[in-house]
This record gives structure tokens, sequence and C-alpha cells, in this order.
């Protein structure tokens, strides 16, 4: 199979990636408690993927913030979706999972929705917390290829 990332990888992850710093230092100014060092930790989702929207649509990226509740808990990233694969920016998925000082993590996970969870769950997030980035129904359904592939079965 070939990498969906590789064609929009260096572009598109860079700018998450710098977008997401954006976010972080807007929160840090905004919240004593937090610092550079641990932002991505903290429960800021909604915060950081409202700012990282901004931020890449300002830029010229389609892309919009979603919000999931898995086992009665909340979490936003922002999805950039091209119509032809979804990429997931998360700057704040650390929040899920224990802090040590000795593993080293990335701060963001880029990557499609299969990816992320792939990656977060190598990085000791606990499989209850995959359903964050799993597919919505609800949005399957509204994408116009999908629900006429629906209407025929």
């Amino acid at each position: 199979m070939i990498d969906i990332l590789t064609a929009m990888e260096t572009e598109l992850y860079k700018d998450i990636i710098e977008a997401s710093e954006v976010a972080y230092t807007s929160i840090v100014e905004r919240n004593s408690y937090y610092t550079k060092e641990n932002v991505h930790r903290g429960p800021v989702c909604h915060m950081a993927a409202s700012i990282l929207l901004k931020h890449l649509r300002s830029i010229g990226y389609p892309a919009f913030q979603e919000k999931r509740t898995v086992n009665s808990g909340g979490h936003s990233y922002v999805v950039v979706d091209n119509q032809v694969v979804e990429i997931l920016g998360d700057p704040t998925w650390q929040q899920f999972v224990s802090y040590n000082p000795r593993v080293v993590r990335p701060r963001v996970l880029v990557g499609t929705r299969d990816q992320v969870i792939e990656q977060a769950l190598g990085f000791g997030m606990h499989v209850s917390h995959a359903g964050f980035w799993k597919p919505s129904p609800i949005r399957l359904i509204r994408k116009p290829s999908l629900a006429t592939v629906d209407q025929k079965e």
C-alpha cells in the first residue's frame, strides 16, 4: 500500500506541527499553570484544537475541529479533509498517557485515523481511548460518495 502521507507529508506535517506550536504558545501566555514543556500533556484540547484550526484555515487548509466523547471523556483535535484522505492533527493526545520523562513521545500526532491510533497505542495509550479518532458513523453518512454506496446496498 502506498503511504498516503507521502505526497502531503512534508508541507502538511510541518504546517500542523508549526500551528500546534502557535497553539501551545497562546495557551501558555493565557494560563500560568502551563509551560512550553507541559502544555501538550494538559487537558487543553478544545483550546489547542481551536487555535490549530484557525491557523490551518488561515493558510488555506480545508480543516474542521472534531469533538468526540469516549468513556464519558471528551477530546478535540483537527482534521484536514481534502476529499481524498483525512489527516488528523492532535496536539494534546498525551493527556491520555502516563507521563514518564524517560519516554520520548511526539508532542503532536499527525496521520490518517488508523495511523494516529497506531501511533498512540504504540506510545502507551490505553486501547479504550482509541475511539477518539475512529471515524464517526454520522460523518460517513454525510459524505456523498459513501451515502450513495449505502443507498445501493
